[in-house]
């Protein structure tokens, strides 16, 4: 799941079936919070293939590239080889990225995010990221 601005993109995948989907949106309107269905057929889970970087910025690659739930976003587009930096965290003062990863580093600089890479490689293996390693807290 991805939130951007109080709107939810939730995957729908193997880990995420249309039922799951349905009561979190329920659940999310109780608040006043729109969910939005994103199938994923290529990648483990929707932030492995896109991340929101703020200011209207998501990182995309593979199947998400020009897909109709993110026409109103400037897309970063992604190369293929480079795919698994797309998992990486705006922590506000910068973007944190897996190390190795020259093209997504420049495009992130290019777009004006300071970035700070994080050694990945061994989480890689096991198709770990960032995301997966992290939990954010916001103050409100």
């Amino acid at each position: 799941m991805m939130e951007v601005d109080g709107t939810y993109y939730v995957g729908l995948s193997a880990r995420t079936n249309r039922e799951g989907f349905e009561q979190f949106k329920a659940i999310a309107a109780q608040f006043n919070h729109p969910a939005l269905a994103v199938p994923v057929h290529d990648f483990l889970h929707l932030k492995t293939g896109t991340t929101y970087l703020g200011d209207s910025k998501l990182l995309v690659t593979g199947e998400f590239v020009n897909h109709p739930a993110f026409a109103n976003f400037t897309q970063l587009v992604v190369p293929a080889e480079e795919a698994y930096a797309v998992n990486c965290i705006n922590t506000g003062n910068g973007v944190i990225m897996p190390t190795g990863f020259p093209v997504v580093k420049q495009l992130l600089e290019d777009h004006g995010f300071p970035v700070f890479e994080a050694a990945m490689s061994e989480f890689e293996k096991i198709d770990g990221g960032l995301t997966c390693l992290s939990l954010r807290f916001t103050a409100h």
